[in-house]
């Protein structure tokens, strides 16, 4: 990705009305960009959606067609993809933060509030979840964009949401110099977890569900989501079960609408386990029994003794096991560490096992083979023993 200065001249993006309809005065506003002022692809489409499908006002387009022109500006000045953009999110926030208003009227020479990128990351998130359904941008870049903004909105969340407007969970934090470094941080640290700061959660972890939620997004690399909303009866242990027994001890990744949490599972998959991960689950079986409530619940991870604003026995979100992650990471010492890390540590470990790619995507419930390639990123040690393997078969 081409790097942009904030102080640069960002590319001509403005918005225009669009009639749908003369005879009731349906209109949209879009975004046009470039010399030429072309409609912006994906953007126009996300644009009119609001209006011809969701019903939403024409107002509302206009409002959204604003709050969309900044990440415009930044694609279009990068010479990027939308796909690339989700990769380097973190520099488009260090972008936005930074680029200040050279129009006149208020907020003249300054950059945009916390509020205001709070709202934009609202909007995008909506543009890059419609992009994914429509085939407009490629899916396997969504979750990167949904760990600055909000979580992926299910059928369910939708229809209980008249307007269908986001609300970001992550909050860029007032302060721009402190919140720059944070983001500075996050793009120079490697984005799997090492296997040092894993061991590092699991010791620093005191109750058999956080670990066994650890091993499950480590080991078979599930979701946050699939995580949160796991039912008791979707992992096997006993032969003769179901059909998948020929795997051994094993996970049936389904969707579970009705969690409360509204969180959802991208494609469904059956998992083997392994012998560790098991473990892990038979020690949290053990604890779940002397958890007031929890034998009512048909959910796996439910909230421990104590937990605040919540009664103990009740099922647990996928922001709930984030905040577990975070605060055992700050009890560890280690880094900030997100949930999609420790299925990125799996990923990659994978690929440089040589594990096959059609067995990979599986593994990782991907639906194109090529979504895999994120994750093929040979580390340094197995570079190391590809060169020491030909140096010892070529005759010198």
């Amino acid at each position: 990705m081409v790097l942009v200065d904030p102080d640069s001249a960002p590319p001509k993006v403005v918005r225009k009305r669009v009639v749908l309809d003369q005879s009731c005065a349906l209109s949209y506003w879009t975004l046009l960009a470039g010399d030429s002022l072309l409609p912006v692809p994906v953007v126009d489409d996300f644009l009119r959606d609001v209006v011809a499908v969701r019903g939403c006002a024409s107002s509302t387009s206009k409002t959204y067609a604003g709050m969309l022109s900044a990440v415009t500006q930044f694609r279009l000045a990068s010479e990027a993809s939308w796909e690339s953009v989700a990769e380097h999110f973190d520099a488009y926030l260090l972008w936005r933060r930074r680029r200040k208003r050279d129009s006149a009227g208020r907020g003249f020479g300054v950059g945009a509030s916390a509020a205001t990128i709070n709202q934009e990351l609202g909007v995008i998130a909506q543009l890059f979840d419609y992009g994914t359904e429509r085939g407009g941008i490629e899916a396997r870049v969504a979750p990167l964009v949904l760990e600055y903004s909000p979580a992926r909105w299910t059928a369910s969340v939708k229809a209980h949401t008249r307007s269908g407007r986001a609300r970001p969970k992550y909050r860029v934090r007032t302060g721009a110099k402190g919140a720059d470094r944070a983001l500075i941080r996050r793009r120079e640290q490697p984005r799997a977890a090492t296997d040092d700061e894993v061991v590092a959660l699991l010791t620093h972890a005191s109750s058999a569900r956080d670990r066994l939620a650890i091993g499950l997004m480590r080991v078979p690399g599930l979701r946050v989501g699939a995580v949160a909303t796991l039912r008791r009866d979707r992992i096997h242990t006993v032969q003769g079960k179901c059909q998948w027994d020929r795997l051994g001890a094993h996970v049936h990744v389904q969707d579970s609408g009705d969690h409360p949490g509204m969180d959802g599972v991208k494609y469904p998959a059956v998992l083997p386990l392994g012998g560790q991960v098991l473990q892990l689950y038979w020690a949290w079986l053990e604890e779940r029994r002397s958890i007031a409530g929890a034998s009512r619940s048909p959910w796996l991870f439910v909230t421990l003794p104590g937990s605040p604003r919540i009664s103990s026995g009740q099922p647990i979100s996928a922001s709930g096991i984030r905040q577990v992650i975070g605060n055992l990471c700050h009890k560890a010492g280690t880094r900030h560490l997100t949930p999609h890390q420790l299925r990125h540590a799996m990923g990659e470990q994978a690929a440089d096992m040589g594990l096959a790619p059609d067995i990979l995507q599986v593994l990782l419930g991907h639906s194109s083979i090529e979504s895999q390639q994120t994750y093929r990123h040979p580390s340094s040690e197995a570079m190391a023993s590809a060169v020491e393997r030909l140096d010892s078969r070529v005759p010198l």
